[in-house]
């Protein structure tokens, strides 16, 4: 019961802080979302070791744990291992680049797709799963055999970063306010209704994972969407989900290019970045 709580719990402060950045993004519609907050709250200097930041570590980590886990789908269905997987992993970010270079309206179209994708994709399976499940032996007040020694609360700072880790992207719906026609109520709408779509499915998802493969068996997996499906959908559901799974971590990758270059594109209108990219290039505009 733990975990879904802690579901909830982080949910709720996703959906306050969606408010904020909704109030923020209608109050300064402009392109650079939280560099543009940061700037006009607290100074240039601020503004600079955020924007550098997020150049230097905050964009690129999650790219890189975004490619590595498209790479332990994509295992399904092609045995990848040590090297190959690193060459693989670099191969779908220089993808994903690659699109975004050649155009936003390109990159937004696969956006919308891979968000419809994703967000259908897990409904089907929660709801299929949930429905199939009644007929399983439930594994959700199984116990799972504790490991480390970092104690109560260093379990739930530890779980708590994966949790917020997941809903993390609802802040940057404000990043291209400057592109939107009508941010003011594209904005608020977008948070309002986004989040709370994605924490009820989010918390539905885990009531399956261990409904159906217990704590024990979701710690152990490093595909557990793909293993939940194998049980209740057989191999093509199992591959079916698994697609849809790099489909989305695909999408979230495209869409930290598209909003990481909006913050690269207001700093280096501030004077603070290379300055050759404040320039819209004429064709992929």
């Amino acid at each position: 019961s733990s975990i879904f709580w802690l579901w909830i719990l982080v949910g709720g402060f996703i959906f306050i802080g969606g408010l904020i950045y909704a109030e923020l993004g209608t109050r300064l519609p402009e392109t650079g979302g939280e560099y543009v907050y940061i700037n006009r709250a607290f100074g240039p200097f601020a503004g600079f070791i955020f924007g550098w930041s997020q150049f230097i570590i905050i964009r690129t980590s999650p790219l890189a744990g975004l490619a590595i886990v498209t790479v332990n789908y994509l295992s399904y269905f092609i045995e990848l291992t040590g090297f190959a997987r690193t060459v693989v992993s670099l191969a779908i970010i220089a993808m994903i680049g690659s699109l975004n270079y050649i155009g936003i309206h390109r990159a937004s179209i696969y956006q919308r797709l891979s968000t419809v994708i994703k967000v259908g994709g897990l409904f089907f399976l929660v709801v299929v799963g949930l429905i199939l499940g009644f007929d399983r032996e439930s594994l959700l007040d199984t116990a799972a055999t504790p490991t480390g020694t970092l104690g109560p609360i260093g379990n739930t700072v530890a779980a708590l970063m994966m949790v917020v880790f997941a809903f993390t992207g609802f802040e940057r719906v404000g990043y291209s306010a400057g592109e939107m026609k009508n941010p003011m109520r594209t904005i608020p709408l977008t948070m309002f209704f986004g989040i709370t779509l994605i924490v009820v499915i989010y918390v539905l998802a885990n009531l399956l994972y261990h409904q159906t493969l217990g704590m024990e068996g979701v710690r152990n997996s490093t595909i557990v969407a793909s293993d939940v499906a194998t049980l209740l959908l057989g191999p093509i559901g199992a591959g079916f989900i698994a697609l849809i799974v790099m489909v989305s971590t695909t999408g979230s990758m495209n869409g930290t290019f598209m909003t990481a270059t909006r913050v690269y594109y207001a700093m280096a209108r501030d004077g603070i970045f290379f300055k050759w990219l404040d320039h819209i290039h004429p064709t992929y505009r």
